[in-house]
């Protein structure tokens, strides 16, 4: 009884203090998706994750891709100049002169 009581006191505290949180309306898949991947990525701490969205939604927090991205581009820069050094070199073919005067490649 008294275990009861405590429950009802703390859910009763948890609205009053705006602590709990309700959601109506959402399709079933979404909200299956979200649980879900509260459960594997965040612990099963909705609140967390909603709070993670929210941030992301107003451009306060990355989701990790831009940094992807960055190194990604950073790569393709590389590889651009590693490929004009080839062509480069490719250019520079070493031409052999004979004592007879003829070019050779």
């Amino acid at each position: 009884m008294d275990e009861e009581i405590n429950a009802f006191q703390e859910v009763k505290r948890d609205m009053i203090e705006n602590r709990g949180f309700s959601i109506s309306r959402i399709p079933k898949n979404t909200r299956e998706e979200f649980i879900e991947y509260a459960k594997q990525e965040w612990a099963d701490d909705r609140g967390a994750l909603l709070v993670f969205l929210w941030k992301f939604f107003k451009g306060e927090c990355n989701s990790g891709h831009e940094e992807i991205n960055m190194k990604l581009d950073l790569l393709a820069d590389e590889i651009t100049k590693i490929k004009a050094q080839v062509q480069q070199k490719q250019e520079e073919k070493k031409v052999y002169k004979t004592m007879d005067g003829k070019v050779h490649e």
